[in-house]
């Protein structure tokens, strides 16, 4: 084909048309729609197997996270609380008192008296754990 000619040129596209229009649509293979089904079929396993291993990846994060994090041992003096001596039952009974005052207040969302709460059991946490023999009039000090 020579470039200077153009009526060859659009002589080979016209004869290219008509073959292209002459041929149809090509049908596919009859094996192809089950291919193409089982090949999503396994996209969304693999989908649901990672979505499940990346829920329990989370899972046990949040369960090991706590006990590694710095204020994780935050629940200890609790715990050292029940071991304490009879003179710190009215200690015990405020620190329970301000337990269910603080639920009371979160229930209620009031943000100011569950930060002047936080402050007074932390205080008497400390106080109990310094001095769990003391008298109880020290202990009720806020």
């Amino acid at each position: 084909m020579n470039p200077d000619n153009t009526s060859d040129a659009s002589l080979d596209t016209a004869w290219l048309r008509a073959a292209f229009d002459q041929a149809g649509e090509p049908e596919p293979d009859s094996a192809l729609w089950p291919r193409i089904l089982h090949s999503h079929q396994r996209r969304r396993r693999w989908r649901a197997l990672r979505r499940g291993a990346l829920v329990c990846v989370l899972a046990l994060t949040a369960l090991a996270v706590p006990a590694w994090w710095p204020g994780g041992e935050a629940m200890a003096p609790d715990v050292a609380l029940r071991d304490m001596p009879a003179s710190a039952e009215l200690g015990r009974i405020e620190l329970r008192s301000i337990d269910r005052q603080l639920e009371a207040a979160y229930a209620r969302q009031d943000a100011a008296r569950i930060e002047h709460l936080w402050r007074r059991r932390e205080f008497l946490v400390q106080t109990l754990m310094e001095n769990p023999d003391g008298p109880a009039s020290s202990v009720i000090s806020l």
